[in-house]
């Protein structure tokens, strides 16, 4: 009884009557859409397991469930009844969004430099050679610039190594903003940047 006064006053509207979605889901609406799939309707209409992961986060707090179904087959193979089990995988997926967060700025360091988050020289090189290539197939021309800063030494024995930083982010920008989407700017390292200018002619 007090369990039943329990999902009552929290879940469930009718204890004589509860839903599935009410009991396990914590939800006050069928289960449908693509980002609340009913495991059960799955079932009736595979005759198969089914496993499907819910987001019923809310107010900030993220709660993740999956939901297993498997049928219960009759002789004539029709389904007459539904198992489902529930369990709570929010550390789970949560693990699993840090470690694609990690991999994700794992590539993006080994292409691009950790500074000025321009492309790096692999990757320079990489287009350089792309470009090349569409240069010939489409009889344009390509540029290769390179470019240093004057006195940049000099910046950062009298200013200090984070002035000097502040300089090479500030003249990334202003490259990056005075080029065409397809060009390319990269830094090779130091005060050495490229840049590689394509379609001309």
């Amino acid at each position: 009884q007090s369990t039943r006064s329990k999902l009552k006053s929290e879940f469930v509207a009718d204890p004589e009557s509860p839903k599935c979605y009410e009991v396990s889901h914590h939800r006050s609406t069928p289960c449908d859409g693509g980002t609340h799939p009913c495991p059960l309707q799955q079932v009736v209409q595979t005759k198969g397991a089914v496993s499907v992961i819910h987001d019923h986060g809310h107010d900030n707090v993220e709660y993740f469930v999956k939901l297993t179904a498997k049928p219960l087959l009759n002789e004539q193979g029709e389904v007459y009844a539904v198992v489902e089990s529930a369990n709570n995988v929010t550390d789970m997926i949560k693990a699993q969004n840090v470690l694609k967060v990690q991999a994700k700025m794992l590539e993006f360091k080994a292409s691009h430099d950790v500074l000025t988050s321009l492309p790096n020289r692999e990757v320079f090189e990489d287009r350089l050679e792309q470009g090349m290539v569409r240069a010939g197939r489409l009889s344009s021309m390509l540029c290769v610039v390179f470019i240093d800063v004057d006195k940049f030494k000099s910046i950062n024995d009298k200013l200090g190594h984070q002035a000097g930083d502040e300089v090479l982010i500030e003249v990334s920008k202003r490259l990056r903003g005075g080029l065409r989407a397809s060009d390319t700017v990269a830094r090779l390292g130091g005060d050495e940047f490229t840049l590689l200018l394509e379609a001309l002619h």
